[in-house]
This record gives structure tokens, C-alpha cells and sequence, in this order.
């Protein structure tokens, strides 16, 4: 039995849901492997003595940097977790005010402690090699997937939704949110009802209904539970989103709704016309004309949706463990 110890960067993220919590509680389960999850500041030094892997999350403290020296020479393995690029935060972010300079140094001299890292993407990891030349990719999984075998499509209300925190006001502009109220306005059959789930902005207000976010362990049944027909996921065109993973897209796709998206790098790589719908860019008419088409046609729209939902399943963790396990035990050696 291996003894696997996760630190967490953050408690009750999605974050620390998808790269901590889902692989420890399934790792155990599956290879009888003692997982245990906790904040950087719930440790103890007595079952972290007994660790043959320590992973950690996010960590930038200098008592973490010290632990990690300090276990190193006694043979204690460690992986840094990151799954996204807190160097290249917009200023203009609410996250940099966080990410100072002197926290970014500590998490960069972590990362190069480590015996080696893991993140979502290709294009994250290739910007961590100048740090770590071990730089393993696990995107994203998930631990369920809605069966949508009998879901209509030829519907009186349609219900066109987005699900996030507030950290992304910046994605939703101006034109973007007009598009999304023009739509709602003109387009009579189907009824149009809106729907956000964990943000919802000002203009809003009124037009679409709102929903509290919930824990992240349950939150794709809540968002199964709203219903969407068409996902929607409207980012900034920026340096900072296109180290993302496409992890809207999984999830919109597990609950059984098709996926219009900005185009950014990480859904470029997976939404390809026939499992969800790229705008060519973050114009009002870009987004209305996409709205629009995926309203009308519900054919298409079918098509993608059970396409979305193939390319969720795919995600599913159970399906990916030994992928993981492997990582782990080449670091363990």
C-alpha cells in the first residue's frame, strides 16, 4: 500500500475539487492507496513522515519550500499541482492582487524543488519545462456523466445557460451580453429563458433567472438539474485564458448541453464544429448569428449535444486511472 498525502491550494474550488479531491477519493478506492486531502496548514508532521508522495497544490509559503528541502533529503517525493498560469495574471485581475511578485518567486522555487509538476494542458506544460523538465499532463476528469438518451430537443422553452463564479465579469462584454438579450427578445419560437448559475452580471438582472452556486462535490448534479440546451462560454481574448482547460466544455457536455464558445486556445483544440460551435470572435454579431443557428436547427443542435455528452464520457475518471497511477509511480521510483 502507498501512502499518497494532497495538500490543497485552496478549499471549496473547483480547482481543488477536479485536481485533488476527484483523484484521491478514486485513486483509494482503486488501488487500495491511503489518500489524504487537507490545507496546507491542517498538516501533521506525523502522517506526512509516513508519505511516499506528497502532492502539493498552488503553494507559494516559505514553510512549504522549507518542508519540501527538508523531506527531499530524506527520499520523500513531491509533485506540484497547477492548472493555471498565475504568471501571466492580467494586472487588471482580481487574482493578481494575490499573486504578488514575492508569491510568485516562492511558487516558482517550489515548482523547482519538486521532484516533478502536473497540470491540464500541453500548452501549460510547456511553459513549466524552463522550471521543471518533469512536467506531466492530466486534464481534467470527472466523475459523472448525464445519460441523455431521452432528451428532447423539439422544445416550447429552450434554455440557454452559463455557469461560473465571478471571476469571469470580464468575459461577458458588452456585445456578448447584448447578443444574449437581442436573442431572448426576438426569437419567440422557442421561448428563450436564460439561466446563470454562480454569476450573474448587472445588465442581466431581470432578464434571466440566477442560481447560488454550489459545493463543487455537487456541483454537476445541480447543474444537471437546470436544464441547459446550449452552454455557453464566452472568454476574454487574452494570454492568461488560453493556458485554460476546456473544462466548461466537459461539464456543459455531461449534463447535456451543447457548447458555444469564444475562441480560445484550449477550445480550439477539442470543439470542432460537430460537438459544439466556435464564434470566429467575441463580436455581437458573432455570438448572436451562433445563438441563433443553434436555436433554429435543432437537428444540428442534437447532433452536437450527444456528441458533447461521447466526448464527456470520455472524461470520466474511472476511465483514467491507470494513466494517473503510472505518473505517480514513475515519481515514486
Amino acid at each position: 500500500m502507498k501512502n499518497i498525502f494532497y495538500i490543497k491550494g485552496d478549499h471549496g474550488s473547483g480547482s481543488s475539487w477536479y485536481r485533488m479531491d476527484i483523484p484521491a477519493h478514486y485513486l483509494k478506492g482503486q488501488y487500495h492507496t491511503t489518500c489524504r486531502v487537507v490545507m496546507n496548514n491542517e498538516k501533521t508532521d506525523i502522517e506526512l513522515n509516513e508519505a511516499d508522495l506528497v502532492i502539493v497544490q498552488r503553494q507559494c509559503h516559505p514553510d512549504i519550500k522549507k518542508f519540501i528541502r527538508r523531506k527531499k533529503a530524506e527520499g520523500m517525493k513531491f509533485l506540484f499541482e497547477i492548472d493555471d498560469n498565475m504568471w501571466q495574471y492580467p494586472f487588471d485581475n482580481l487574482a493578481r492582487q494575490y499573486w504578488t511578485k514575492e508569491r510568485l518567486n516562492g511558487m516558482t522555487e517550489i515548482v523547482t524543488l519538486c521532484h516533478g509538476v502536473i497540470t491540464t494542458t500541453p500548452k501549460m506544460a510547456e511553459f513549466l519545462q524552463s522550471m521543471n523538465s518533469n512536467v506531466y499532463v492530466i486534464p481534467n476528469y470527472i466523475h459523472k456523466v448525464r445519460d441523455i438518451k431521452n432528451k428532447q430537443y423539439d422544445k416550447e422553452t429552450l434554455t440557454i445557460g452559463w455557469a461560473g463564479s465571478d471571476t469571469h465579469k470580464k468575459d461577458f462584454t458588452g456585445s456578448i451580453l447584448q447578443a444574449l438579450i437581442d436573442i431572448q427578445e426576438e426569437i419567440s419560437q422557442p421561448k428563450i429563458k436564460l439561466v446563470f448559475f454562480g454569476y450573474i452580471p448587472e445588465v442581466m438582472l431581470g432578464r434571466a433567472i440566477y442560481y447560488k452556486f454550489a459545493e463543487p462535490k455537487h456541483y454537476l448534479t445541480q447543474l444537471a438539474k437546470l436544464n441547459f440546451d446550449i452552454g455557453i462560454a464566452p472568454c476574454e481574448l487574452s494570454e492568461f485564458n488560453d493556458y485554460k482547460s476546456d473544462i466548461k466544455f466537459v461539464e456543459y457536455g455531461a449534463v447535456g448541453a451543447v457548447t458555444i464558445a469564444s475562441p480560445i486556445y484550449p477550445y480550439e483544440k477539442v470543439i470542432n464544429g460537430h460537438n459544439g460551435m466556435l464564434v470566429k470572435d467575441n463580436s455581437y454579431q458573432a455570438w448572436k448569428t451562433a445563438l441563433n443557428n443553434l436555436i433554429l436547427h435543432k437537428l444540428g443542435r442534437k447532433t452536437m449535444t450527444e456528441e458533447a455528452n461521447d466526448y464527456a464520457r470520455s472524461r470520466l475518471i474511472d476511465r483514467h486511472y491507470d494513466e494517473i497511477s503510472k505518473i505517480y509511480k514513475e515519481v515514486m521510483g
